[in-house]
């Protein structure tokens, strides 16, 4: 299914990025990946973090103060054998260890890094493997540049300027994600906890970072059994586009 989203301002990695993180959080949350929205459930665990850090700091610091010292007994007691390390929850290692994932997911969203490698598509997968998804999205961005993202030109701007460009990048992403939610009970919805994959589509050209590794043949058209499978393709358009563009399967791109 492809639902396409005219976007109010132009394209660059700067807008890219926060569609994209936005989408992700959306759809783990949808898919039934993680226990509550995305930002909450990251919010959590960093004050229990906190909170966890602080206890240790104060489990540390001395009872009497450093001018009265306690007073020594005549005769040393025997040393007691050290206290065990509370061990955490399994119910909250699984926590932390979701956030985790979800911040090295989006270290590979930052504007920078999709300048850099100059992609056109992304695509969110939920499966077992890449090649056998159970869920997918396709994000097609339709930007200026034939090769990929314009680097962000917010750092020229001023005070206002960057304030106005943050306010245009968030209603780009929260109408990504109405899109979705409009087209929701048409997606698949997957049960239970499974993998998440990333994959970007960029120019074989391009000079790739060591960190991102090439499926050479690797295709969208999968089958399960005789039925095929298809992404589920968020197609947006530029502002200044006439949105007559479709994408274009290509040997200069790789996955």
């Amino acid at each position: 299914m492809e639902i396409p989203v005219k976007l109010k301002v132009n394209i660059d990695a700067r807008v890219a990025s926060a569609i994209v993180t936005e989408v992700v959080k959306y759809l783990l949350y949808f898919q039934n990946q993680s226990p509550g929205p995305v930002d909450q459930v990251m919010q959590e665990v960093k004050e229990a973090a906190d909170e966890s850090r602080c206890e240790k700091v104060a489990e540390s610091l001395p009872s009497h103060p450093a001018n009265h010292p306690p007073p020594q007994p005549l005769q040393q007691p025997q040393t007691a054998p050290p206290c065990k390390r509370r061990r955490m929850k399994t119910a909250d290692r699984k926590l932390c260890k979701f956030v985790r994932s979800v911040e090295g997911v989006f270290e590979f969203l930052q504007p920078d890094f999709l300048a850099q490698i100059q992609a056109t598509d992304i695509l969110l997968i939920l499966g077992a493997s890449a090649v056998r998804p159970k869920m997918a999205c396709q994000l097609h961005f339709q930007s200026d540049s034939s090769s990929g993202f314009k680097p962000s030109s917010s750092e020229d701007l001023s005070e206002v300027g960057k304030s106005k460009a943050s306010r245009q990048t968030l209603d780009c992403a929260r109408q990504a994600v109405r899109a979705l939610i409009v087209s929701a009970s048409e997606a698949p919805v997957v049960s239970g906890a499974t993998k998440m994959f990333l994959l970007f589509r960029a120019p074989v050209s391009e000079s790739l970072p060591l960190t991102f590794l090439p499926k050479r043949g690797y295709t969208t058209q999968w089958r399960r059994g005789r039925a095929q499978i298809k992404p589920f393709l968020l197609n947006f358009d530029n502002a200044s586009s006439n949105g007559d563009s479709e994408m274009v399967e290509s040997s200069n791109f790789i996955w």
